[in-house]
């Protein structure tokens, strides 16, 4: 058991050294909160609770704005590790966030975030076709 938390730490270490390289001044490719998300993520398998909200700190002193997967991976290492305080402290923060639900641009990560997980779209339908087909008779010349 000893062995497989041990192997969950490798690839947060890893996520958390090319975030670091990230940050360096002279990095072409500057972290934004998807990259932010991820580490927490991997800080999460690697039931590292404490690196976990460093980061998200980390993302408030960059002024990028949490997401729902941000309070999902950490709500993810709260329960890796069995903290009650943890997931409290999750849920406040998401309580005070709530009042921005009118921001542009957490709406639109949102709507990118459910639009990847359905399956269907009406650009990719059959019934396109015939839509197209009739939009172009309905046309006067």
């Amino acid at each position: 058991n000893m062995e497989n938390i041990e192997d969950s730490k490798e690839p947060m270490q890893r996520a958390l050294q090319l975030l670091h390289k990230m940050q360096n001044d002279n990095a072409n490719v500057v972290p934004n909160i998807v990259t932010y998300n991820a580490a927490i993520r991997a800080c999460a398998e690697g039931r590292d609770l404490k690196r976990a909200f460093q980061l998200l700190e980390e993302v408030h002193r960059r002024q990028l704005t949490p997401t729902v997967v941000t309070y999902g991976s950490l709500m993810t290492a709260c329960e890796r590790v069995g903290s009650i305080e943890g997931i409290n402290r999750v849920f406040r923060m998401m309580a005070r966030t709530n009042d921005d639900t009118d921001d542009p641009d957490s709406q639109q990560q949102q709507q990118q975030s459910s639009s990847s997980l359905t399956t269907s779209s009406p650009y990719h339908s059959n019934n396109n076709n015939n839509n197209n087909n009739n939009n172009n008779t309905n046309t006067n010349n």
